[in-house]
């Protein structure tokens, strides 16, 4: 099994569960974080363990990203809401609003985790990577 940045498990979300988390899903972050850090100058080997609070939410907004455009529009009424708006696609609005954002916060002392050195208030989320 491969390891990841995020488990499925990480996703604490009302409308999106950790069981429509695919491998698929885990990959693309995967590779999304990857970019993040190449585009920083940053060798996604050096990304601590743990990774970044900042890197990980960063990391789950985009997960859920993924899951929303899978299931946007494809999902049974029990993911309308009463005017049978889609959920799944209100959703994906929100997350990648919050992709938008983070992105626009990463750099190579958050990426490293070293922000906090230099006047940053958050802190590592441990995970399991292997």
């Amino acid at each position: 099994m491969a390891t990841h940045y995020i488990a499925a498990t990480d996703i604490v979300d009302d409308l999106i569960k950790p069981e429509m988390i695919t491998e698929s899903d885990l990959d693309e972050t995967d590779d999304f974080i990857t970019q993040i850090c190449r585009d920083n100058d940053v060798d996604p080997v050096n990304l601590p363990n743990p990774i970044p609070y900042k890197v990980k939410a960063l990391a789950i907004s985009y997960c859920c990203c993924q899951v929303c455009i899978r299931k946007t529009g494809t999902g049974p009424k029990q993911y309308q809401d009463a005017g049978g708006t889609d959920n799944f696609g209100r959703k994906l609005k929100i997350f990648q609003d919050q992709v938008d954002r983070r992105i626009g916060q990463m750099d190579y002392l958050v990426i490293l985790g070293l922000q906090q050195m230099y006047g940053g208030n958050s802190g590592p989320i441990s995970i399991e990577r292997g």
